[in-house]
């Protein structure tokens, strides 16, 4: 076929590359058929209709059952869902008659022809939809349970594929950052009439959490009433902690009334355990400044919890908890107890966040070398499981090291870094920007532009305010240091302000230096 050169890129590009439909869109359009009519005239599902009509049974089976994969497979992934033998043999004949590709081991198949098999053979790809999500629900990781999801979603499983969710949600695994539009679209689309009460009740409040603003505020509330008419409590303390943790991102002081209804509900906890409801009502309050309640909370829930990842959390939260407190020994026995849970379970971004975090609290105990230990270790994990979140702060706490040391040229290479690789995580998420223009105020201060160094801290504060009382009250102590030598009313005034949270915190030791700016300023 001869092609003027125009019309070949269309024709490649319509056809991936894939030289059997490259042969035969070419031959249409050089017949005299119109480009954008063979495609709106659905010319290409003609097209594959004919070659998939030249296979044997064998390769066809074949071809399907590669077809059903998310992303691109492997021969190996293939051949564990196939329901034949010598898929290997198979799929390389169908890749030299040009239908499919295999670079290296992976076997690349056009979307036009997915879509087709998608439609006409949706028994036998609804089939093999079932066997993939079981097999990748053996793996239990945030991906593939999301991935199960997925696939139980297109063999129309939709109860199991809420069940799915449901179980990530118990386990506290994040939906991959790169899904999420993905899983919204899923979501909007399981047809709502087709479920029981409680799937339909689950499948609202999951879509509210998929969203944001106060679209997502509306339904959680309606969710709450229309849970409580159905006794459905699973979903009523779902919706009600998801409206104190919806309102308290959005800044709104509202999120406190919601927060007490879902404290009193934990005190009086005899159900199963429901870790989605315990693990973010103790992120909750722990974020508001209410120590002594989250401390209670997750005791609480580490004498309930029997799974791996749920005594994992507990003791996660308990760390963090007397970090805040300023008890760092016990903050470090937790953490220890935290990781060696997390390493019995597939759960990579809790993993992450856990070195993060005990590399915090070495930074806090002066141990800064092992604490860049623990902090690239959690960069590096989180590198793998592609969760750009504890990446980013992973880096912020790298950059606090390195500015205590101090180290100003290391620690301008990390905010740097961050801030050109992560700018949308920054916009998006308050407390890693108030975080990173703390680092920035300090790098000042070391450096001697104090004017600078007091823009940061106050912009920082701001930030931090609502969204980490922890490092706001830090934030608040350095800057009433820098104050102290400029301005002591302004240090007595960010003094004071520490001074009530650290107290408020129990944290002695920081109470103490608060104190003794207000002795020196006041």
């Amino acid at each position: 076929v001869e092609l003027d050169e125009e019309t070949y890129r269309w024709v490649y590009e319509a056809t991936m590359g894939y030289p059997a439909m490259i042969v035969a869109l070419g031959k249409l359009v050089s017949a005299g058929f119109n480009p954008k009519e063979v495609v709106e005239r659905g010319v290409l599902d003609g097209i594959i209709g004919k070659i998939l009509k030249t296979l044997d049974a064998y390769e066809y089976e074949s071809l399907v059952a590669a077809s059903v994969f998310l992303s691109t497979p492997t021969i190996k992934e293939v051949e564990s869902i196939a329901r034949i033998g010598g898929v290997d043999i198979y799929l390389r004949k169908l890749a030299r008659k040009g239908i499919i590709q295999i670079i290296g081991d992976s076997v690349i198949i056009h979307d036009a022809l997915k879509s087709f098999i998608e439609r006409n053979e949706s028994k036998k790809t609804k089939r093999y939809h079932k066997t993939l999500a079981q097999i990748l629900l053996d793996q239990m990781s945030g991906e593939s349970v999301f991935r199960a999801f997925y696939h139980l979603f297109k063999a129309e499983d939709y109860v199991a594929a809420l069940e799915v969710i449901e179980e990530a949600r118990k386990m506290n695994l994040a939906i991959p950052e790169n899904y999420h539009m993905l899983y919204r679209e899923i979501l909007d689309s399981i047809p709502y009439a087709k479920l029981p009460s409680h799937y339909r009740l689950l499948l609202v409040y999951n879509r509210a959490m998929a969203m944001d603003g106060k679209e997502s505020i509306t339904l959680l509330e309606n969710l709450l009433s229309e849970s409580q008419l159905a006794e459905d409590k699973i979903v009523y303390l779902r919706a009600l902690v998801g409206l104190a943790f919806k309102l308290f991102k959005m800044g709104d002081d509202k999120y406190l009334e919601y927060l007490d209804k879902a404290f009193f509900a934990a005190e009086n906890w005899a159900d199963p355990l429901d870790s989605r409801f315990f693990v973010t009502l103790i992120w909750l309050l722990h974020k508001a400044g209410n120590i002594r309640k989250a401390e209670k909370v997750a005791t609480r829930y580490l004498s309930l919890a029997s799974s791996y990842h749920e005594k994992a959390y507990a003791h996660h939260f308990l760390a963090i908890i007397y970090e805040t407190c300023g008890k760092l020994e016990l903050a470090l026995r937790h953490i220890d107890e935290a990781i060696s849970n997390y390493l019995k379970t597939p759960i990579l971004y809790n993993l992450a966040v856990a070195y993060n975090d005990k590399g915090y609290i070495l930074y806090n105990l002066g141990e800064h070398d092992q604490a860049l230990i623990f902090l690239e270790k959690a960069y590096k994990t989180a590198d793998i499981a592609s969760y750009s979140y504890v990446k980013a702060s992973s880096l912020i706490d790298m950059a606090e090291v390195y500015v205590s040391l101090p180290d100003p040229e290391k620690t301008s290479e990390r905010i740097n870094y961050v801030e050109k690789n992560f700018s949308e995580i920054l916009d998006r998420e308050p407390s890693l920007k108030g975080r990173i223009l703390f680092v920035k105020a300090r790098l000042s201060t070391l450096q001697g532009n104090l004017g600078e160094a007091d823009y940061y801290f106050t912009i920082a504060a701001s930030k931090l305010e609502k969204t980490h009382k922890y490092h706001y009250a830090r934030c608040l102590l350095f800057h009433s240091f820098l104050s102290a030598t400029m301005d002591k009313k302004k240090a007595c005034r960010l003094a004071q302000k520490a001074c009530q949270i650290y107290t408020k915190f129990e944290n002695k030791s920081l109470m103490e230096k608060a104190l003794n700016v207000i002795n020196e300023t006041c």
